[in-house]
């Protein structure tokens, strides 16, 4: 359902009804199920897939039908495994710094594995 058809759905269901129709259990059941159906796509479809920030330790959200990401900050001269985050290899990814470099990091869930992007800031 789009917002439209839950639009409609809300106002045929609580005002839409002559003065004397008794709303029946089952229409607020639909719906409030509709309403939370539509809250939940919008959280897996909608344009933010950000989970949250990645350390070596973090278990992520792995879905099997949409994409995600995490962001990790990587300090200058430093080598950090996040070790449950999986390469196509089954390797944990790692990212190594320079004294003179900082690194951005993006690990992104493809639905099979994660992929790395990196920014790389130097001094």
């Amino acid at each position: 359902m789009d917002y439209q058809e839950i639009h409609d759905l809300i106002h045929n269901t609580l005002s839409g009804k002559s003065p004397d129709h008794e709303i029946e259990p089952l229409e607020h059941e639909t719906m409030l199920t509709s309403v939370l159906d539509y809250a939940r796509d919008m959280s897996v479809l909608g344009l933010s897939i950000l989970r949250g920030f990645a350390a070596s330790t973090t278990s992520p959200d792995m879905p099997d039908n949409y994409m995600v990401c995490y962001v990790a900050m990587v300090g200058a001269n430093e080598n950090i495994t996040f070790q449950n985050f999986k390469d196509d290899s089954g390797n944990a990814i790692t990212v190594t710094t320079t004294s003179s470099q900082i690194k951005y990091v993006c690990l992104l869930w493809n639905m099979e594995y994660w992929e790395k992007m990196e920014c790389s800031l130097t001094n």
